[in-house]
């Protein structure tokens, strides 16, 4: 199934065994042994074509790795990839004998030099506990229209680039305020924002994310409240076990969602946001004037009322 141009995901015709891993490992993968346990649950590999990797853009192995990010998107968050090499591995599968399964090659047939390496390997995932998804055209095809989306955007942007690095690394973090504190990096990167925090990232990802409105009020104050809990994160206090799971994978929502929205508008929230300020205080200034208001309660009346800055 093709996932992007040059990207193809294939199920593995074999079941992979610790006893095939060793296999590869005598033909040079010298790491064989940190993954070799999780080798029967490997049960496909992406493809990725050398020649479709050109620049500006992602390397060859790169490509694979935003490929994979974007079906962590569409719900796949418990899949990870741990190896690579120059060959299928399909070669690998099914190379020595055992018990339940004859060998599916001659023994004195040898496994080619191997030219490769082992990835993010990570024993710790965070997930939202939802039950594995089956990949589907609908989500290959998905993942294929945003692929040179995302591919020429990051390249440009090196927000946009850290903000997506950010919506994947979180998961493997040990506990719970570092991988709140990486998700917010990713979304304080990509809005550009790097002061007055809690209200201006409020504002700038309600306005960008709802039609104005009671949803957009709803979802500056929800947003904010999600700052509140970072913060007491980061500063060591203590926060109730569920509203810190539900702060953790909220805020991963948010990030994923301002992530695609930059993929739809073709450029990144750090952009628009400027526009969107200068809207913003303009508006306010205007309200001011006419009704001698203290500016400090503006915040909220503009968070409902100003248009979208794309």
């Amino acid at each position: 199934m093709q996932l992007a141009p040059g990207i193809t995901v294939c199920p593995l015709t074999c079941d992979l065994t610790v006893i095939d891993m060793a296999a590869v490992g005598a033909a040079g993968f010298n790491e064989w042994a940190a993954v070799g346990s999780l080798a029967p649950n490997c049960v496909s590999e992406i493809e990725s074509a050398k020649d479709f990797a050109v620049t500006p853009g992602y390397d060859t192995l790169g490509r694979v790795w935003l490929a994979s990010t974007l079906l962590s998107f569409r719900g796949f968050d418990s899949h990870l990839c741990l190896a690579y090499n120059t060959y299928s591995w399909d070669l690998v599968a099914g190379r020595v004998a055992s018990a339940s399964r004859p060998a599916r090659y001659p023994s004195t047939e040898e496994l080619p030099r191997f030219q490769g390496g082992i990835l993010d390997f990570h024993l710790k995932v965070w997930r939202d506990g939802s039950d594995p998804k089956l990949l589907t055209k609908e989500d290959a095809d998905w993942v294929n229209y945003y692929f040179n989306i995302f591919n020429k955007l990051t390249a440009k942007y090196d927000n946009l680039r850290l903000a997506i690095e950010a919506a994947v690394d979180w998961r493997y973090s040990a506990d719970y305020r570092s991988a709140l504190a990486r998700i917010w990096c990713g979304i304080e990167a990509i809005c550009g924002i790097s002061n007055e925090l809690v209200y201006r990232v409020s504002l700038v990802c309600s306005a960008l994310l709802e039609e104005r409105g009671e949803k957009r009020l709803q979802r500056f104050q929800e947003i904010k409240q999600l700052y509140n809990c970072r913060s007491k994160a980061v500063h060591g206090d203590k926060i109730p076990e569920e509203q810190k799971i539900d702060a953790l994978f909220s805020s991963y929502h948010l990030l994923r969602d301002l992530i695609i929205l930059s993929g739809e508008r073709g450029h990144t929230c750090k952009r628009a946001h400027k526009s969107l300020i200068f809207k913003s205080f303009s508006m306010g200034f205007d309200y001011f004037n006419h009704h001698k208001q203290c500016l400090s309660l503006l915040i909220l009346i503009i968070c409902v009322n100003i248009g979208r800055a794309w």
